[in-house]
C-alpha cells in the first residue's frame, strides 16, 4: 500500500472509522462516553392533544379539601348558626311562607331593621298547639325609644320621626294599630318588633290586657333566638336577606 503524508491507506480509514462509530448510547466517541439527552421540548410545541396527568398526591389534597370545606359548614351550621322556617304571611313580601333561613345568634342589641327570631311564649304553637311559637319579625325600637302609630295614616314615627318604610306591604290599618298605648316607650333589655306584612302580624303593637290572650308585647332580649342572615330557599331566592 502507498503512504499518503506519511500514513498508510489503512491507517487512515482506521481514523475514520474511529471517530464515526459508536453514535449508540454506550458506545465511545473520541475517547468520551455517550449518554443519548432527549432535546427538551420549548413552551408551545407540545402536543394539543396530550392531556395532562392527575397524580395520586392531587386527588388526595383534592379530597382533604372538600372534606375540610364540609367540617367547616358543620361546624358552623352545629355550633354558631342554625336553620329556621317560615311560616305564614306576617312578613310578605320581604319573607315567605315556606322560606328556609340561616339564623346567626345574636350576642349585642340588634339593629334598626334587623330581621329577627323570637320565642313568643304568648303565642300558642301552630304545629303542637302548646304555648311558645318562633317568630319572624323586624326591630322597629330599641330601649328607650318612642314608639307611636298614627291610626288615621298609618304611619310609624320613632322619637318623633316618621319611618320610611319601603319594605312593608301596605301602612298600618286603623283597627290593626293594636291595644298598646302611644306614644309607647320601650322599656330596658327590651325590643319592639313588627311583621312587614302589617295589616296580617301579630307582633308588638299587641301587649297583654284584659281579654287577650295570645300577644308578643315588647320582646325581651333573652326571647331572641338570632338574626335572619341568609336565605337558602327557595334557590330562585337563594343569598344575603337585604
Amino acid at each position: 500500500m502507498e503512504e499518503e503524508n506519511g500514513f498508510s491507506l489503512e491507517e487512515i480509514l482506521e481514523q475514520y472509522y474511529s471517530k464515526n462509530r459508536g453514535t449508540e448510547d454506550g458506545d465511545d466517541i473520541d475517547g468520551e462516553r455517550y449518554e443519548y439527552r432527549p432535546e427538551p421540548v420549548l413552551a408551545g410545541e407540545a402536543n394539543a392533544s396530550d392531556t395532562p396527568v392527575i397524580t395520586r398526591l392531587e386527588v388526595c389534597d383534592w379530597f382533604e379539601s372538600v372534606i375540610a370545606s364540609l367540617t367547616a359548614v358543620l361546624i358552623i351550621m352545629i355550633f354558631i348558626a342554625r336553620t329556621n322556617q317560615v311560616y305564614g304571611i306576617s312578613m310578605q313580601p320581604t319573607l315567605t311562607e315556606g322560606d328556609r333561613l340561616i339564623v346567626m345568634p345574636i350576642y349585642s342589641m340588634p339593629d334598626y331593621g334587623d330581621i329577627i327570631i323570637v320565642e313568643a311564649e304568648n303565642l300558642p304553637n301552630s304545629r303542637t298547639g302548646e304555648m311558645g311559637e318562633q317568630i319572624v319579625k323586624r326591630v322597629i325600637g330599641l330601649p328607650g325609644d318612642k314608639i307611636f302609630i298614627d291610626r288615621e295614616s298609618g304611619e310609624v314615627f320613632r322619637n318623633d320621626e316618621k319611618l320610611e318604610e319601603a319594605y312593608i306591604a301596605e301602612k298600618i290599618h286603623p283597627d290593626k294599630v293594636g291595644n298598646q298605648i302611644y306614644p309607647l316607650i320601650v322599656r330596658e333589655n327590651h325590643v319592639f318588633v313588627m311583621g312587614d306584612n302589617r295589616n296580617h302580624s301579630t307582633d308588638s303593637r299587641y301587649g297583654a290586657g284584659r281579654g287577650v290572650h295570645y300577644y308578643v308585647g315588647c320582646v325581651n332580649m333573652g326571647n331572641i333566638i338570632g338574626k335572619a342572615a341568609f336565605r337558602i330557599y327557595p334557590f330562585e331566592e337563594f343569598g344575603i336577606i337585604d
